[in-house]
């Protein structure tokens, strides 16, 4: 069932949210690191490689769960 998240780009200050993936696909899915989560602002790296976990992190989910299970890999 998907749950509703914030996030955070922290380089910019600017949060949207998205409703449309379950807390798996956040936690350790294919949303669980930058290379899918700037996508929701709007941005896409060109880069082949994976941008890894510093610059978008999830600051509020719909279910209540634990945040830091939602950014684990987040430095």
């Amino acid at each position: 069932m998907p749950i509703t998240v914030a996030v955070l780009d922290t380089k910019t200050g600017e949060t949207v949210q998205d409703n449309h993936w379950p807390r798996e696909w956040w936690a350790t899915g294919n949303g669980s690191c930058d290379c899918n989560r700037e996508r929701l602002f709007g941005r896409d790296s060109d880069s082949a490689e994976c941008l890894g976990c510093h610059r978008y992190r999830i600051v509020w989910a719909s279910d209540g769960g634990d945040l830091a299970e939602l950014n684990a890999g987040y430095d």
